[in-house]
C-alpha cells in the first residue's frame, strides 16, 4: 500500500495503518511519503498487532502534531522506518531523537533526517547516536 501526496490536518492520526479487520490480515510493506501531515494528534501511527512487514514513512512533511509525527504501539510488530522526513526543525524529532521538532516514539529509526522543509532535500543529518 502506498499513500503519498496528501495533506492532512486536524485528524486523530493522518495516516492510521491498524488491523481493522483481522479477516484481511496484517499489513505489509506500507510506504507513506511526499506528504504534509500537520496538526494532528499524530502524523503517522501504526497500531498494535497491525503490521508483519515495513512502513516506511520518507520524505514527508510532519509539523506541529501534538502527540507525534511518527508513533509505534510497543505491540505493532514489524518495523517502522521514519528516516529522511522534514521534523518541523532543523535539529530533527524530539524526545527520543536529539531534535525541538515532533515527537518520535520508539521503535522508530529516524535518521537521518531533512533539514529544511523541501521534501526532495538533502536528507543527510544523523543523529550522533548513529
Amino acid at each position: 500500500m502506498v499513500v503519498s501526496g496528501n495533506h492532512v490536518s486536524a485528524a486523530g492520526s493522518a495516516v492510521n495503518v491498524t488491523n481493522f479487520q483481522s479477516l484481511i490480515g496484517l499489513n505489509s510493506n506500507v510506504t507513506v511519503s511526499h506528504n504534509t501531515l500537520m496538526h494532528n494528534a499524530r502524523g503517522v501511527k501504526v497500531g498494535a498487532n497491525s503490521l508483519t512487514g515495513t512502513v516506511q514513512a520518507y520524505r514527508n512533511a510532519l509539523t506541529g502534531n501534538a502527540a507525534f509525527g511518527i508513533f509505534k504501539d510497543p505491540a505493532s510488530g514489524g518495523s517502522v522506518i521514519g528516516t529522511c522526513n522534514w521534523w518541523g526543525s532543523k535539529s530533527g524529532p524530539g524526545p527520543v531523537g536529539p531534535g525541538a521538532g515532533d515527537n518520535v516514539s520508539v521503535g522508530v529509526s529516524y535518521s537521518p533526517w531533512l533539514t529544511s522543509p523541501n521534501l526532495d532535500g538533502n536528507c543527510g543529518t544523523k543523529s550522533k547516536d548513529d
